[in-house]
């Protein structure tokens, strides 16, 4: 792969893999989606509407848009101003629906319920491990995920 070049992942179940974007900046795969229509008006509403603040791991964070992204509005532009304003593909509300429409169609109904063996296959028992060292998420209560 050549310099600054990036593996795209699978659109396999897109639909239960958000938050969504390069970085993990849209809630929703309809926002991201949206973004691509105006990249110019979607970085400016993003900012303006803080929507960083409303992702979960977000939420609750004191003086939020500060703390994310201070300077965000004005880098984007900078990074906006070096590729002739971004990208602009003026798709309508209802081509944006169908785009996310045949989305979801690539999302498999037994990955989106994580009790489904399809799911419960891919999680590896929680026996300790090859080396009795595995480690198990947990939330901030201490709850294993």
């Amino acid at each position: 792969m050549g310099l600054g070049a990036f593996r795209a992942p699978t659109l396999l179940n897109v639909t239960i893999t958000g938050p969504w974007g390069h970085s993990g900046q849209f809630g929703t795969l309809r926002r991201n989606v949206e973004h691509y229509s105006d990249q110019g008006a979607s970085i400016l509403r993003y900012f303006e509407n803080n929507e960083m603040c409303d992702l979960d791991q977000f939420k609750n964070l004191q003086d939020c848009p500060s703390k994310v992204a201070p300077n965000g509005l004005a880098h984007s532009q900078d990074i906006l101003d070096g590729n002739d304003g971004g990208g602009i593909n003026r798709l309508t509300e209802d081509e944006i629906d169908f785009v996310v429409t045949f989305l979801g169609t690539l999302t498999d109904p037994n990955a989106a319920d994580i009790s489904s063996n399809e799911i419960q296959f891919l999680i590896p028992p929680r026996d300790g491990g090859p080396d009795g060292k595995q480690l198990d998420a947990k939330d901030q209560s201490g709850e294993i995920l």
